[in-house]
């Protein structure tokens, strides 16, 4: 089985440890593990996925008023939606300081890692595994989470899409801001689904 080099994986984690919550690293190392598990199921990089997996959520241990400003330091000026509920800028925080503080110049990793929260229509399957695998990592207790994780043995996007589906329900009843992006990724996954199983008119 492929894994991160031992030097580099351990640099990640005590990164980790310095500026995320002791849960929130034990989150972060079910994410890596469970994104192998599915990289490998479905043909994307387990490397690239172990990575992106453990650095998902570095930028977690700041303040939503430090999100936004270290959004804005790397010239991101949030939008409507991220500056009402700046956790949806931790994806793109997370990249940059994987970039900036771990030297992670990968493409597909900072990628995936932007992609793990809204998604895009776009998205590769290495960008799904790391979304999925943060919804079903072995620590997630949702009510909905044995669901998941049994379809998730069956089909990665069809997968994805019923997770982003419920979490929007969720988000919804719940009064909260739902960012557009998460909509825009919900109808092109629809989308992606009826056309593979010939149901496109």
């Amino acid at each position: 089985m492929k894994r991160l080099d031992e030097s580099l994986r351990k640099k990640y984690i005590h990164y980790l440890e310095d500026h995320v919550s002791k849960k929130r690293l034990k989150h972060s190392l079910g994410v890596a593990e469970t994104a192998v598990q599915l990289a490998q199921k479905y043909g994307a990089d387990p490397l690239r996925a172990e990575a992106a997996g453990l650095l998902h959520d570095c930028s977690k241990g700041l303040s939503p008023a430090e999100m936004i400003e270290t959004a804005r330091a790397f010239g991101m000026e949030p939008d409507a939606y991220q500056l009402e509920n700046p956790e949806l800028l931790h994806p793109y925080v997370s990249a940059m300081l994987a970039a900036r503080d771990l030297g992670v110049t990968d493409g597909a990793v900072l990628t995936a890692i932007r992609r793990h929260m809204c998604g895009a229509p776009d998205m590769t399957v290495l960008d799904a595994v790391v979304n999925l695998a943060d919804y079903i990592e072995p620590t997630r207790s949702y009510p909905d989470v044995d669901e998941i994780r049994r379809l998730a043995q069956g089909s990665l996007f069809d997968t994805l899409c019923e997770a982003l589906g419920r979490t929007m329900i969720l988000t919804i009843r719940q009064g909260s801001v739902l960012h557009p992006d998460t909509l825009v990724t919900w109808n092109a996954l629809i989308l992606r689904s009826k056309a593979e199983k010939g149901e496109e008119k």
